[in-house]
């Protein structure tokens, strides 16, 4: 699935952490296909590795809640007691909704339109970095 948009978002980073490999590649996909730049990871361990070396933070991570090695809660923990990583918009991804209670900025209910990934994306991208404990399902 290709998704064409008009608007450029050069520089803007999303991190992606997703263990289903079908579902992180289509998620993918379409926010490169949007203008993003988009780091893919496999689970929460991954993720956190990309953030502690990176130079720069990424604009959100979208962040599956059940995954191995490292899960979406523990990262939420370990992004919000980082002083450096703490600002950054968390966009939880699954199918139960205790994503905004675990500390994220966003839920996205699974399965989600790409209008509404692209919205949610688009929002944080904009600087719009406010805890608003959105639901979109």
């Amino acid at each position: 699935m290709v998704v064409q948009d008009a608007r450029s978002k050069p520089g803007r980073k999303i991190l992606v952490a997703e263990d289903d490999v079908g579902l992180r590649d289509m998620v993918v996909e379409i926010l490169e296909s949007s203008g993003y730049e988009v780091v893919p990871a496999d689970d929460g361990q991954q993720a956190m590795n990309y953030l502690a070396a990176a130079e720069e933070t990424p604009a959100a991570v979208l962040l599956d809640l059940m995954m191995p090695v490292f899960d979406g809660w523990d990262c939420v923990r370990a992004m919000r007691a980082d002083a450096r990583l703490w600002q950054i918009p968390i966009v939880i991804m699954s199918e139960t909704e205790s994503g905004v209670a675990a500390g994220a900025d966003m839920f996205l209910r699974k399965p989600f339109r790409v209008d509404e990934l692209l919205d949610t994306i688009d929002h944080f991208a904009r600087g719009d970095r406010g805890r608003g404990g959105g639901h979109l399902s």
